[in-house]
């Protein structure tokens, strides 16, 4: 909320909550009450008790809750959004996040933001053809190192904080270097913005 703030943003059109994880969920309650949202998508496979709660809440604040199928589209100002996964009902709530293309109608494949997805998930899902790369899982060595190195994107961006647990993991940073990424980490660089425009 913070850094919503610090951007100046007192309202949000949609909210993404990629999966039932605390630290994807466990903020997103403080905005309740406090920034009004409209619509917030949620995974199709998943109902973590922390999710509930949260998606509850936001309800309860006017927001109208979806769960997305691949495919679903949002035209936000100029940024066109598509759902990307997940493909499928997976045995890991990792590779059942919400999976998402950003970019302009006219061109789609600016961001691909990946939330926690693993190897299997990354596998299916394809090569992750965008300009800028949201590394999944926190660079965890959970990744397909194949799948990162197919990547034809100039930037790969790791959100990772401070207590890692051992993300990111040095061959995923050395994997997507090699590939010739700039590689931007929010421990090091904090938040990290791209703007997307028509061209």
């Amino acid at each position: 909320a913070a850094a919503l703030r610090r951007n100046g943003i007192r309202h949000i059109d949609l909210l993404v909550v990629t999966h039932g994880d605390a630290d994807h969920v466990g903020g997103l309650g403080y905005l309740a009450g406090r920034l009004p949202v409209d619509v917030v998508w949620y995974p199709r496979f998943q109902d973590s008790g922390l999710m509930t709660n949260v998606l509850s809440a936001l309800a309860a604040e006017g927001a109208e809750l979806m769960r997305p199928d691949v495919g679903w589209q949002a035209t936000l100002g100029q940024v066109a959004i598509t759902v990307a996964g997940p493909l499928r009902r997976y045995a890991s709530d990792n590779d059942g996040s919400i999976v998402l293309r950003a970019g302009t109608p006219l061109d789609p494949d600016v961001v691909l933001l990946t939330a926690d997805i693993e190897d299997v998930a990354q596998r299916e899902l394809g090569p992750p053809d965008a300009e800028i790369l949201k590394v999944p899982h926190h660079g965890s060595a959970t990744s397909d190192l194949a799948w990162l190195a197919s990547a034809d994107s100039s930037v790969a961006v790791v959100s990772v904080g401070a207590n890692n647990f051992g993300h990111p993991s040095e061959s995923v940073i050395e994997t997507l270097e090699d590939a010739g990424m700039t590689v931007l980490r929010t421990d090091d660089s904090g938040d990290v913005a791209f703007p997307i425009s028509r061209r």
